[in-house]
């Protein structure tokens, strides 16, 4: 009693053959298994952070793929290199324009930084509207003040712009 008892197996590895034959099609694919959905699912590495030259977790990873059948059912990678390099070709990284190379590396980054330069701009235009709204806002709670005073009798001195 006390003990938490797992059934199946949650550290699943797959099988070096089939990483061999993903390393082979695409060097910057890697296959996990995803114990929350329990399936295998196939990540693209995007800047490779790992100490040695294979992939891991401290990679910075896009997802590419659930391996899964067009009905839903989950697959195991033994016997389904084929269909799987299929449905690889078929969704390839590279119709998006960022190719697994160093010039699509290239490519994704400058997308990044070209979308964080757009809501920066973004940003700063809402910012530069702000001090007017404060204006308008002040303009209407002067008004408001100005006939408050009039209408108690309170002469209100302004200066020479009439402020």
């Amino acid at each position: 009693m006390g003990e938490v008892v797992v059934v199946g197996d949650l550290n699943r590895t797959a099988p070096e053959d089939f990483k061999a034959k993903l390393r082979a099609f695409d060097p910057d694919l890697l296959v996990l298994y995803d114990v929350r959905r329990r399936c295998w699912k196939i990540e693209q590495c995007i800047r490779h952070l790992a100490p040695t030259a294979e992939h891991s977790h401290i990679c910075d990873r896009i997802y590419v793929w659930l391996v899964r059948t067009p009905e839903g059912d989950f697959l195991g990678l033994d016997d389904n290199w084929d269909w799987i390099r299929e449905q690889l070709c078929a969704m390839d990284t590279r119709a998006q324009g960022f190719s697994p190379d160093a010039k699509g590396l290239e490519r994704y980054r400058a997308a990044l930084t070209y979308e964080g330069e757009c809501a920066r701009e973004k940003r700063e235009a809402e910012m530069r509207k702000i001090p007017g709204l404060y204006w308008r806002d002040n303009w209407l709670t002067r008004n408001r003040l100005i006939r408050q005073l009039d209408k108690h009798g309170i002469d209100v001195l302004l200066d020479s712009r009439g402020r």
